[in-house]
């Protein structure tokens, strides 16, 4: 007969295993945007690969003056869909910053570092972008004098009831760092529509600066149960439940 500690050894290694199988996409811009999107021209719309300022690979590259550096995808599945169907998820970004200024001469050319953040959106009105909930985590700031930066974000327990650590919430109808009463943060994370990396904090508001910043190696990694691995999982739950029918007390007979 297995003694309770012996089950519960087998049970958190059978659990953790399965979930052990890592899935990556890492969008590297070699062959194309795969679905990545800057702002880079003058209409505001528009991307461009740039060959010679990416981390080792052509890089997306925005050159522009707006209110903040923002990178986004809306159509690349792997980046897209059900985050709750993996147990964790990792988002990385490489970030080359050669400058964020004022756009003028007037400055003498001053640097004005901002915000780096990743943001997961789930729109709330079909056809409207502007109505959404987000999660979104703080990765850092961009710099110039920096050089070339890696970023990366975990969302460790996509089912877990409560925000983990050093991520945050938004909701775009309200302005306001909390979803509406009877959603929760697994029901945003069952969703998500698009994924965007920006210098804005959701809520705030600033003023426009020239950005002039590569990204390179847009990664996503998830941990996803293999059948075998769930099959064994179950198994020791079975394997509990018959320990526990035999350890039941027999009732006594007059």
């Amino acid at each position: 007969m297995f003694k309770a500690p012996i089950l519960a050894m087998l049970l958190t290694v059978a659990s953790a295993s399965a979930w052990a199988k890592p899935q990556s996409t890492t969008v590297d811009f070699s062959s194309g945007t795969q679905g990545w999107l800057a702002l880079a021209s003058d209409d505001g719309t528009g991307s461009v690969i740039d060959n010679s300022t990416g981390n080792g690979t052509p890089g997306l590259h925005m050159n522009y003056y707006f209110t903040g550096a923002m990178f986004w995808n809306q159509s690349n599945q792997s980046f897209l869909g059900d985050y709750t169907t993996s147990k964790s998820v990792s988002l990385g970004i490489d970030v080359n910053t050669h400058s964020i200024d004022s756009g003028g001469d007037d400055d003498g050319g001053a640097q004005y570092p901002r915000d780096f953040l990743v943001e997961l959106r789930q729109y709330t009105t079909p056809g409207d972008a502007s109505k959404y909930f987000s999660v979104w985590h703080m990765l850092g700031a961009l710099d110039k004098n920096t050089g070339p930066l890696h970023f990366s974000a975990t969302l460790a327990d996509t089912g877990a009831a409560e925000l983990a650590s050093g991520w945050q919430v938004y909701d775009s109808a309200t302005d306001g760092d909390t979803l509406p009463a009877g959603t929760t943060l697994r029901d945003v994370l069952s969703r998500i529509d698009e994924v965007q990396f920006d210098t804005r904090v959701p809520g705030y508001s600033y003023d426009p600066a020239h950005y002039d910043v590569t990204v390179d190696n847009i990664s996503i990694k998830s941990a996803v149960p293999e059948p075998e691995q769930l099959a064994m999982l179950l198994a020791g739950l079975g394997v509990v439940g018959v320990v526990a029918r035999r350890r039941r007390p027999v009732a006594a007979t007059a």
